[in-house]
């Protein structure tokens, strides 16, 4: 599985840069109401370029309806951003 896409990484990549696990992303993210229930980025961490997504689709094996979701990547200034929410004395340190 590609953990790298052209808009950026996913969720499972880019928590284990973090040094912590996909739940707790989703969970950190939500809390900062930056993703919604259905995944989505909210329109603060687009604008912000934080965080974008991809579109999927597949088609339902029940029922044979196609369907699409979304699926959310952490763009290159996401993952500083996150960086520094996550691991802020790491900054204290540089600026020593």
């Amino acid at each position: 599985m590609t953990t790298q896409h052209i808009h950026g990484l996913s969720m499972q990549a880019a928590a284990r840069t973090l040094g912590t696990t996909r739940p707790q992303l989703f969970k950190f993210l939500r809390e900062q109401k930056l993703l919604n229930k259905e995944n989505i980025p909210s329109v603060r961490a687009q604008k912000s370029g934080w965080l974008t997504f991809d579109t999927r689709k597949f088609t339902n094996p029940v029922t044979g309806i196609p369907d699409e979701y979304a699926v959310p990547l952490v763009t290159g200034a996401g993952l500083i951003w996150l960086q520094e929410q996550f691991h802020p004395q790491d900054k204290d340190t540089e600026a020593a």
